[in-house]
């Protein structure tokens, strides 16, 4: 019995110090692999080339594209009067993406006003030469609002910009 016990107790005792000299069982897992990518160049350049982009104030944008747009303000319109290169703080940064089908089309509109923005927009789908009324919301300052269709869009013009007043109710028009 004084031989098992002996055994006994030098197995506790190489267990004791080899638990002593190892981490903790919880230190031992394994941590999870984080990747980082880098967004591709195209999504932070805007197109500025495309004839008839933004003619008269009235912004058209077809999907794939990303356009960033200097405002001002003019009474109680806010006009588009340039498209730049790159979006820039103050800019008015619209991104239309198309899903493959059967999925539809969004739009991101990038707020950069102090004031929220309202405007107007219609659609022409693929194929066709008229253009439809579509519901838009207003957009908070400074944040992002987003539209979606459940179909495919071929050409999106957005007009008729606007603040609303201070304390007004956001309406989906």
């Amino acid at each position: 019995m004084r031989q098992l016990i002996r055994k006994f107790s030098s197995v506790a005792v190489l267990l004791a110090c080899g638990c002593e000299s190892a981490p903790p069982a919880a230190t031992q897992h394994a941590v999870p692999e984080v990747r980082t990518t880098s967004a591709p160049s195209s999504a932070t350049s805007c197109q500025v080339g495309r004839p008839g982009a933004l003619t008269n104030s009235t912004i058209t944008i077809r999907p794939g594209e990303m356009l960033c747009v200097q405002l001002e303000s003019k009474g109680d319109s806010i006009v588009p009067i340039a498209l730049l290169d790159s979006a820039s703080p103050g800019a008015l940064v619209l991104t239309l993406k198309q899903d493959p089908a059967p999925m539809g089309t969004t739009l991101t509109v990038k707020n950069p006003l102090s004031v929220f923005l309202s405007y107007q927009a219609a659609i022409r789908l693929p194929g066709r030469s008229d253009n439809h009324h579509t519901s838009t919301c207003p957009v908070m300052s400074h944040r992002f609002g987003i539209e979606s269709w459940p179909y495919q869009i071929g050409e999106l013009t957005l007009t008729d910009f606007r603040p609303l007043p201070e304390g007004a109710t956001l309406v989906c028009k």
